[in-house]
């Protein structure tokens, strides 16, 4: 009985009869070690707009109130104040109450979560244990 893997598949024809298979390398199947997440998938979602990036590029500068982020950003006054509600609600902003005029809101970024951001960015992106063996498909 010949086996012969379908011309079609591979553009070629193979007779696993003649296929010498002491000269292939055989790997086990490795477990890849699942990336702990944490709150990085919200972070990430609450970051996943330009004007909130734009923000957050400002606010890294310093602390901004929203009618000097409305007026940098270009857009209107419920806009910013929105894609701020989003990034405080996320967890990537503090805010302070003018202690003479409470109508105004200052906005700068938390120093916590910014590191964790970067703490589990770089941990999910580390490729000091990556195998460089090439995967092969059984």
């Amino acid at each position: 009985m010949r086996l012969l893997s379908p011309p079609w598949m591979f553009g070629y024809a193979i007779d696993m009869q003649q296929f010498d298979h002491s000269a292939s390398l055989l790997l086990a199947p490795a477990a890849a070690r699942q990336p702990r997440l944490g709150r990085l998938p919200a972070l990430l979602k609450g970051l996943a707009d330009p004007t909130r990036l734009r923000i957050v590029g400002l606010l890294a500068q310093r602390e901004l109130c929203v009618c000097d982020l409305e007026e940098l950003l270009g857009v209107s006054q419920s806009m910013t104040s929105h894609h701020l509600g989003v990034l405080r609600r996320a967890g990537l902003l503090l805010q302070r109450r003018d202690a003479r005029d409470a109508r105004w809101v200052y906005y700068r970024l938390n120093p916590q979560t910014t590191a964790a951001v970067r703490e589990q960015f770089a941990a999910l992106l580390d490729l000091s244990g990556f195998d460089d063996t090439p995967a092969r498909c059984e």
